[in-house]
């Protein structure tokens, strides 16, 4: 059979807490910029460009903000260079932060798109051809959003694929990465086609993805839908084989924990006023696009090829027994410091972190590195300091093998002192080493470098989103009741703050779905309506449902500790699932986002009608 649809999403940002700014302040021929962002060195770099004047005159320093999401960052970065330029000329410290009915319209926003889908299936639910077709609007610039966000591409084995891609400019504001890049805006139309697909053919939701979706194991070319646009070393005669990749699982154990056996069969067959439903949604986006460090051929491969993004780390122990990371990233309340001191720690026989200490956000303090997003910081920034760690553990099991007359071999490293495994009596420490060494302290560098597009060939991340609604058929109400979100993440090396971070993503993946950019009706593509928060609504705790997190082990076998970035894994699919679950509770199609009482209940009179 062949069906096809029709999709629009208006667009939607995730805003920050904390207000957009930055602090400027002279010192002669040099400037400090205190900023919000998500990078060190390349904001430093913007303001030199801007200031037309040697990046070694500019130190920027963003140690800690109230989240960036993508989208804020241009809000800030844009003004650097003016504050900078104000304070030169005034001679005094200046700060700007724009005020809450201002920050909106600064933002960097998830596009405006209609897609629409051609797909062909066989009586068995199996995908064989699909063609898209989406418009996006660009903003003024081309290149925010016009690829069509084709991860979605890679979630399926489906032998025949067709794009079409429209891109059109606006002078509305920016548009581009917001809290995922690319991911909900489109996975809105992708996720209810799949299951509008799954029910043409009479197969449950689940089952119809399982039939469709990549496994490990599956061979694709970079053409039908591969992860990269770079030749990797991994690859075979053109083909890409994943063995990190936990698709099944996701949808099982989401299956497990939402009670999907409990959902209605009919779409909206329960009885009564008020109907609940269930719905999910799949999601493939970067499992922190896992890239190589020092010491790998894909490294070096990657650097010679030039522009790589290259991630330096310094670590050193002084003559106290600390171990100092250096490493040029703000913390945006993704608290990584604490991940990646963690791993540190145990690659260096520690079993607390007492004698770990970070410096980090200061271009001042420590070397040269891109900025973090999508799962980067603690994959590549934390990969190079962990290569660093593991260089320093070789470098201090030589000195103390010097020192104590005793193979290396046969020493052991225990919480800041090596000793003998065969005499305990052979001991040194890493203060009295660091004493020894010169200027009493022992420095190891090292690096990560990201190879472009989506990252590392045979590494996946996946994500699942299941959920349970009610619907209020007689006023088209409804509650978001529970989400079973389901990642795959590899070792998860801080529970508390992964359960966190998610929590926070489901409920701003949930506003995207719900709420639109306000844009004005009289003149088309041209701003939104209000800058502020009023006509833009924001989730409060009333609007948080119950979660279950569920986080599946894949253990990527390439990288320290078997970890993968998940911090937008799942993040495309809330939208869909919602609108998955609304329909399977009252039968309510919406395919115009956003989500709103108002379509639910013209959509029940409808029915109830039989009038379109």
């Amino acid at each position: 059979m062949v069906k096809e649809f029709t999709y629009y999403y208006a667009g939607a940002v995730v805003a920050p807490l904390q207000p957009c700014g930055s602090v400027a302040k002279w010192d002669g021929d040099r400037v400090t910029v205190w900023g919000h962002g998500q990078a060190i060195y390349p904001a430093r770099a913007l303001i030199a460009r801007g200031l037309d004047i040697d990046p070694k005159n500019v130190r920027f320093i963003n140690k800690w903000n109230g989240g960036t999401f993508g989208g804020v960052r241009q809000a800030s970065e844009k003004f650097y260079p003016w504050v900078a330029y104000v304070s030169k000329m005034t001679g005094k410290p200046v700060r700007l932060t724009l005020a809450k009915d201002q920050e909106l319209a600064h933002m960097q926003v998830k596009p405006e798109n209609i897609q629409k889908f051609k797909v062909g299936a066989k009586k068995d639910g199996r995908i064989t051809a699909c063609q898209r077709e989406f418009f996006v609007n660009t903003g003024e610039r081309s290149g925010g959003g016009g690829s069509g966000g084709r991860s979605e591409l890679y979630l399926h084995v489906i032998p025949n694929w067709k794009e079409i891609g429209n891109d059109y400019r606006t002078n509305s504001m920016t548009t581009g990465p917001s809290r995922s890049n690319m991911q909900q805006e489109f996975k809105w139309g992708w996720e209810q086609m799949m299951d509008e697909m799954a029910e043409a053919v009479g197969i449950d939701p689940v089952q119809f993805r399982l039939l469709n979706v990549q496994k490990p194991g599956t061979k694709v070319t970079i053409e039908s839908g591969g992860p990269t646009m770079v030749l990797m070393p991994e690859m075979e005669k053109g083909f890409l084989t994943y063995d990190s990749y936990a698709s099944v699982e996701v949808l099982q154990e989401g299956m497990k924990a939402i009670g999907w056996e409990k959902r209605n069969p009919a779409p909206g067959g329960n009885p009564g006023r008020f109907k609940r439903g269930f719905g999910m949604a799949m999601s493939q986006h970067h499992a922190g696009r896992l890239g190589y460090h020092e010491g790998e051929v894909g490294f070096e491969r990657t650097v010679k090829r030039g522009n790589a993004d290259v991630y330096q780390s310094e670590i050193e122990l002084n003559a106290d027994g600390n171990i100092i990371l250096h490493f040029a990233q703000p913390d945006s309340g993704t608290n990584h410091g604490t991940g990646i001191a963690t791993q540190i720690a145990e690659i260096l026989g520690y079993t607390t972190l007492d004698h770990m200490r970070l410096s980090w956000g200061d271009s001042d303090l420590a070397p040269p590195a891109p900025g973090w997003n999508s799962g980067l910081s603690t994959q590549l920034q934390g990969g190079a300091l962990c290569k660093a760690a593991d260089k320093l553990r070789q470098d201090l099991l030589k000195r103390a093998s010097d020192t104590l007359k005793t193979d290396a071999a046969r020493l052991q490293i225990r919480d800041g002192v090596i000793s003998s495994k065969e005499d305990p009596k052979k001991t040194t420490t890493f203060a009295a080493l660091a004493k020894t060494a010169e200027g009493r302290v022992i420095r190891q560098h090292a690096s990560c470098c990201h190879p472009g597009a989506i990252g590392r060939a045979m590494n996946r991340g996946i994500g699942t989103c299941f959920v349970e609604v009610e619907v209020d058929t007689w006023t088209g109400n409804w509650r978001f009741i529970r989400a079973a979100y389901c990642h795959d993440t590899g070792n998860v090396i801080n529970p508390l703050l992964a359960e966190a971070d998610m929590n926070g993503s489901l409920v701003q993946s949930t506003q995207v779905a719900t709420e639109a950019i306000p844009w004005d009706r009289e003149f088309p593509g041209t701003r939104h309506f209000s800058v502020g928060y009023l006509s833009y609504r924001l989730p409060t705790i009333m609007d948080v449902p119950e979660q279950t997190q569920v986080f599946v082990n894949s253990l990527e076998p390439r990288w320290f500790f078997g970890t993968k970035g998940f911090a937008e894994t799942a993040i495309g699919a809330p939208p869909g699932a919602i609108a998955n679950a609304i329909y399977n509770a009252c039968g309510v199609r919406i395919r115009e986002h956003p989500i709103s009482k108002d379509k639910i209940l013209a959509g029940l009179k409808t029915k109830a009608t039989g009038k379109a």
